[in-house]
């Protein structure tokens, strides 16, 4: 059984609906199953409203603390990355992306790092199904797994990232 389908099955549960404490929940089971893909990462998932949207806002950091990042700086993190889900009245959902690629040694042209940009395609849910949100977010994150294991050797400030590097 692949990790995602462990995770799957033991951070699904139905949802009729997603309001107020159930989205706090929902922003919860990410944090907790994105932890289970990355142990040795930095994971945060919000629930809160901005500019009246509700949205869980997930942030990931390879590193887990600025020990791990270049020049102790959060923007240094290779992997940084993050999207929101966007709760909107009409009880439709959409996944979107704020960042999700990964900083290399192999710079490109003009450039002072190489960047891998990790697939990812905005997503909405017109029934608001938590079941597809939460798969939708699993899914990215294992992306993001799958690429960092493949270029693994090639990822900037991997000598600061020996612990997480070594898990995938």
């Amino acid at each position: 059984m692949s990790t995602l389908s462990r995770i799957l099955a033991t951070e699904l549960t139905p949802k009729s609906s997603l309001v107020g404490a159930e989205r706090e929940k929902l922003a919860t089971r990410i944090q907790v199953a994105i932890q289970k893909l990355f142990p040795k990462s930095g994971v945060s998932s919000s629930y809160s409203t901005f500019m009246g949207i509700p949205s869980i806002a997930v942030r990931f950091t390879l590193g887990k603390d600025r020990d791990n990042w270049s020049n102790g700086i959060l923007e240094n993190d290779p992997a940084k990355s993050s999207l929101a889900v966007n709760f909107y009245k009409e009880g439709s959902v959409s996944v979107r992306s704020g960042f999700f690629s990964i900083y290399t040694n192999k710079p490109k042209p003009g450039m002072a790092l190489g960047r891998i940009v990790v697939p990812f395609r905005k997503q909405t849910f017109k029934d608001g199904n938590f079941d597809k949100v939460f798969k939708k977010v699993m899914k990215s994150f294992t992306e993001l797994k799958k690429t960092l294991k493949e270029n693994k050797d090639i990822i900037n400030g991997a000598d600061l990232l020996e612990d997480q590097l070594r898990i995938l």
